[in-house]
């Protein structure tokens, strides 16, 4: 159910559904917190850009560190 909570935001407001521009200010802004949003925009994107790669690095290290931090604690 957690699941379904983060996955579907993160679809509907990533831009993969329907464009992300038709979207109010507030919550287009808010699906950039979303990693879909980063991936879809670099698959999307015509030109390859090293500070679409960002975000996306620094989710997966925050991910990383947190999962190491877990699983030394148990």
């Amino acid at each position: 159910m957690i699941a379904q909570i983060i996955f579907l935001p993160s679809l509907m407001l990533s831009g993969i559904m329907f464009p992300a521009n038709l979207l109010p200010g507030v919550l287009e802004s808010a699906g950039m917190i979303f990693p879909a949003t980063w991936g879809f925009e670099i698959m999307t994107s015509t030109v390859y850009d090293f500070k679409l790669f960002i975000p996306l690095i620094a989710l997966f290290v925050i991910a990383a560190i947190t999962g190491a931090v877990k699983l030394k604690s148990m």
